[in-house]
């Protein structure tokens, strides 16, 4: 409904453009004809009365406001008249017309006025009436805020009076010929009734021409009628007094036949009336329907469609504009076309109007528009002109299609083609367009490398006289089943495309034939090409040379031997679960740990073999397979069938294996028996705890050292010499510790010993450090090095032993020794010593001489 309304405008405003101008051109007409009639009225005057100069006989009065009327009206804009042209001819002609109406009131008054000459006779006092009314509305019009209702009154009544004079006129000549001063001839009526036109013309919105010239159903009736409005009166009248002149009937009949025909008339105007209105209306539900429809396809579609009048203002916007221009209709309708507009296209809009205008249809036109948040979209447009019922060009309506993924798609293509010729010629494998009969049409570089032949010498050739006899058959029918549309039969990967200029492809292994002779093995995928038809035109096949890879193949199968052997002799054991945690593959040495044949274990789970184990076992399956997570080194204790009571231990590896989507299909076990190590570390634990109470209890420092002299152990009679706690001087230089910090001399001391012990050598020296109250102590020390089967220094042994009384007492002795020994020298008289075995010990010289 919204376009109708629209249309209705647009063919009002062509209607009343019209109109108006047809005005204009007929009001510069009237100013002609006062002009010509000026010219006739002199003329007579000068030449006197003559045939010619009768044919258009008006009053000099009338030819002056006839022609400053045209020129008021016929030479200013219509839309908007110019006001000081207005007020200048209104008051031009009310000028004109006072000095006829004084006239003739001065001659009512004044019997000795002598009546003007012929050319200066007054005009009727109807023609006047009307002139004057016509000045009175020039000058309303004039004002800033006319008022309309008055104006319309003037301009029907001057109609009406001019309407009057000219049937006055006509019947008078027609049957009475009678002198009537209120006739007004045909020549000034005809022109006065322009005027009144014109004059309504201007007013286009008010009163008669907005319902003369609307696209309503009443309008349009109006317009019907009119004709017959103003000319079926005057005739049933005129008939009824031809009959009374030509004594046909009396003046009764007459007037009974006139007012008969009225009701005729009026009858069949009736009647017609009520059969155009009931199709018209008939029509109008039909049209809303079909309006209905289309509103309801135009909304629905996925494009864009928009209409646009004549001015460039966008008057029809759908769902489909909304989506793809980001406007909806409240905020587009109406505005300049203009907006959908870049920069570099404001021409395109005229360009395709012109083109409308010449009757072509403008049919998937590719351009670029802009969006609301000013991004640019490529569409496809079709435009058509909107033709109103009288065949008329009143707007333009518009399809766009966005083809934005039209375009990348093309992109996409022509960056694929250019990929494709970029791949065949450079790629690293051998690529070939090879014709229905073999014949090479096209080669690449890379397969005349795996062929050895020159790209000339290949294209002389076909692939038949290259291949290997033993696959020749074998070949030639494969390519024949492909050109017949049959699977091949032999062991190749078929694949069936679909879509223009796709068809079937075959992947295979053959052996061709070197340029040097040797055979090399290739694999190779062929596609067969097809057109619309399905007429098979040329195979694109993809050579790749796999000579390396058979040959590793083979080496590949004899390593699998070696493994299925290794796996099967491993002295651990290994196992595969499947995805529902049965055995799909168990080895000789886990067989035997579960005490359980291999056969025995192939489709039944761990529960139906070892069930206690199973269950400890449960949740790390789960996790391997549920998640791909890989636990390792798993201590499992338990019982096995076989050997009920006996605790052993294992220490079990789980790994999930993967499908090629890498998602976890079976679980793979290595189980390791470590019973014997189990054992064997108790018992080590054991021994250790023992040595760490001897170390730890011993009256002696000790310490165990790298060979760069970092402590690795140090016993807790050393710890509590100095103070210090374990962390304290664990992993720590052990020049560093406590007791060394008695001088930086002897801590070089001891670096200077641990280098020496590291390099073999036993060291051992006497020393004073410093206990935990800082007293000064004397340590006999020693390194000594721990060698390794090689005889390569590992560690050193650090041991230090507190000799700090034993120092003093011997002090103390060799101080008694001295005295003892300068008492014997000096004694007088003999002194010796005997032992508990009557040996001497010692003697003076006294006793030696004695002797």
């Amino acid at each position: 409904m919204m376009n109708q309304s629209l249309s209705f405008s647009s063919n009002f405003a062509q209607r009343l453009e019209k109109l108006q101008s047809y005005c204009q051109w007929m009001s510069r007409g009237i100013a002609i004809l006062g002009f010509i009639g000026l010219i006739f009225g002199i003329a007579k005057q000068l030449f006197g009365d003559g045939i010619s100069f009768n044919l258009i006989s008006i009053n000099f009065y009338t030819t002056i406001n006839l022609i400053i009327a045209g020129l008021t009206l016929g030479f200013c804009p219509s839309k908007k008249p110019l006001k000081s042209t207005l007020k200048i001819g209104g008051f031009l002609i009310i000028f004109i017309t006072g000095l006829s109406l004084s006239y003739d009131l001065a001659s009512l008054l004044l019997t000795k006025v002598k009546p003007y000459p012929n050319a200066l006779e007054t005009m009727p006092i109807n023609v006047a009436f009307v002139f004057l009314i016509i000045g009175v509305t020039f000058l309303l019009l004039n004002q800033t805020s006319p008022p309309n209702l008055l104006i319309e009154i003037l301009i029907s009544g001057a109609g009406f009076i001019t309407y009057i004079g000219l049937l006055t006129h006509i019947y008078n000549k027609v049957y009475f010929n009678q002198e009537f001063t209120l006739e007004i001839g045909w020549v000034t009526a005809i022109p006065l009734l322009v005027l009144c036109t014109s004059l309504l013309s201007t007013r286009p919105h008010q009163a008669w021409i907005k319902i003369l010239m609307e696209d309503y159903i009443g309008s349009h009736l109006v317009r019907q009628l009119l004709p017959a409005v103003f000319l079926l009166p005057p005739i049933l009248a005129g008939l009824g007094q031809w009959g009374i002149k030509n004594g046909i009937y009396g003046e009764p009949i007459a007037l009974a036949l006139s007012t008969t025909l009225d009701v005729v008339v009026l009858f069949g105007l009736v009647s017609w009336n009520a059969e155009t209105l009931n199709k018209n209306m008939t029509d109008k539900k039909q049209i809303e329907i079909t309006l209905s429809q289309i509103a309801a396809i135009v909304q629905s579609s996925e494009d864009a469609i928009i209409s646009k009048t004549l001015d460039d203002r966008i008057s029809s916007w759908n769902l489909g504009a909304e989506r793809l221009f980001g406007y909806t209709a409240q905020e587009i309708i109406g505005q300049p076309i203009s907006v959908l507009l870049p920069a570099n296209r404001f021409s395109e809009e005229a360009d395709i109007l012109q083109r409308l205008l010449q009757g072509e249809r403008i049919q998937h036109f590719e351009t670029v528009r802009r969006r609301k948040d000013g991004s640019l979209v490529d569409i496809s447009l079709t435009v058509s002109p909107i033709i109103n019922s009288q065949g008329n060009m009143i707007g333009v309506s518009k399809i766009s299609r966005d083809i934005s993924e039209k375009k990348r798609i093309e992109a996409d293509l022509q960056l694929s083609e250019k990929r494709f010729r970029s791949a065949f010629e450079n790629a690293s494998i051998g690529m070939a367009i090879v014709g229905l009969g073999g014949q090479w049409l096209r080669v690449n570089q890379a397969l005349c490398e795996i062929l050895g032949y020159s790209e000339k010498e290949l294209l002389n050739l076909t692939f038949q006289s290259i291949t290997h006899p033993d696959d020749l058959a074998k070949d030639l029918e494969i390519y024949q089943n492909l050109l017949d549309k049959k699977d091949p039969i032999f062991s190749t990967t078929l694949r069936q495309d679909s879509g223009q200029g796709s068809g079937q492809s075959y992947q295979w292994e053959k052996r061709y034939i070197h340029q040097n002779g040797e055979m090399i093995w290739v694999l190779i995928n062929s596609t067969l090409v097809r057109d619309n038809q399905d007429n098979p035109l040329y195979f694109i096949t993809q050579i790749q040379d796999i000579t390396e890879r058979k040959r590793l193949e083979q080496e590949l199968i004899k390593k699998q031997q070696y493994l299925d052997a290794f796996i099967s002799s491993a002295p651990v054991g290994m196992t595969i679960l499947d995805e529902q945690l049965r055995f799909s593959f168990i080895n000789q040495a886990l067989a035997e740990i579960n005490g359980i044949p291999v056969a025995d274990h192939i489709g039944k789970t761990p529960w139906d073999m070892v069930p206690d184990l199973a269950i400890q076992q449960e949740k790390t399956f789960q996790e391997v397979l549920n998640h791909g997570k890989t636990i390792l080194s798993v201590e499992i204790t338990g019982e096995v069938p076989n050997k009920p009571g006996v605790k052993r231990t294992w220490l079990v590896s789980y790994f999930p294996i993967r499908s090629q989507s890498q998602k976890p299909i079976a679980i793979g076990i290595v189980v390791a028996e470590i019973t014997d190590r189990k054992q064997a570390e108790a018992a080590l634990l054991d021994s250790e705890a023992r040595f760490r109470a001897i170390f730890n209890q011993t009256f002696q420092l000790m310490g165990l050292l790298t060979c760069e002299g970092m402590t690795l152990e140090i016993n807790q009679t050393a710890l509590d010499f100095a103070g210090l706690k374990h962390e304290e001087i664990v992993n720590k230089p052990f020049w560093g510790g406590h007791w060394w910090k008695i001088s930086p001399e002897t801590q070089n001391q001891l670096k200077t010993a641990i280098y020496q012990a590291s390099k073999g050598e036993f060291i051992r020296y006497e020393v004073d450090i410093f206990n935990h109250n800082y007293q000064i102590k004397t340590l006999d020390f020693s390194l000594r090095p721990l060698l390794n089967e090689q005889g390569e220094v590992q560690l050193l042994i650090a041991e230090g032993r507190d000799i700090t009384e034993q120092q003093t007492l011997q002090r103390e002795l060799a101080q008694r020794e001295s005295w003892l020994d300068a008492f014997f020298a000096c004694a007088p008289a003999g002194l010796l010593i005997l032992d508990d075995q009557k040996r001497f010990i010692k003697v003076n010289d006294s006793i030696a001489r004695m002797h």
